[in-house]
C-alpha cells in the first residue's frame, strides 16, 4: 500500500500545469552580425503583447520559459530580467534559418510563450 501511494505522490508532482501566452507579432526582422558572420531575429510585439511579455517576464524571474510557433519549439530561455521593451532577439542562427524563422513568424503572426507551473495570480 505504501509503495502504491508513494507512486502515486510522485506522479502528480512531477506532472506540472502548463500556463500558455498568445503574443501578437508585429515584426520579425533578420539582422546580421558583421563582427562574428551569424544571424538573428528581432521579434517586436503589439503593445497589449509586450504588457503580457513584460508581465510574465517581472513573474517569472529565474524560470525557464518556452517559446512555441505553430506548436514547435522555438527557443527556452532562462528569464533573468523582466523585457520591458517589447521585442526579444532570437541570436546566433544562420542565414537560411534566420530568413525561414523570421518568414514563418509573420505568417503565423504570434508566438506562444509558456510557463511551466499553474497560471500566475491577477493582482
Amino acid at each position: 500500500m505504501k509503495a502504491i501511494l508513494l507512486a502515486s505522490v510522485l506522479f502528480v508532482t512531477s506532472v506540472l500545469p502548463l500556463h500558455a501566452e498568445r503574443l501578437e507579432v508585429f515584426s520579425a526582422e533578420v539582422k546580421g552580425d558583421s563582427q562574428n558572420g551569424s544571424h538573428g531575429v528581432v521579434v517586436r510585439f503589439s503593445p497589449a503583447a509586450g504588457q503580457i511579455l513584460e508581465r510574465l517576464t517581472r513573474e517569472n524571474i529565474g524560470r525557464t520559459v518556452h517559446l512555441e510557433l505553430n506548436g514547435r519549439a522555438v527557443l527556452s530561455p532562462k528569464v533573468t530580467a523582466p523585457i520591458t521593451n517589447r521585442y526579444i532577439f532570437l541570436s546566433d542562427l544562420s542565414a537560411d534559418l534566420a530568413e525561414r524563422l523570421a518568414s514563418d513568424i509573420m505568417k503565423a503572426g504570434a508566438i506562444e510563450m509558456i510557463v511551466p507551473g499553474p497560471a500566475p495570480a491577477q493582482q
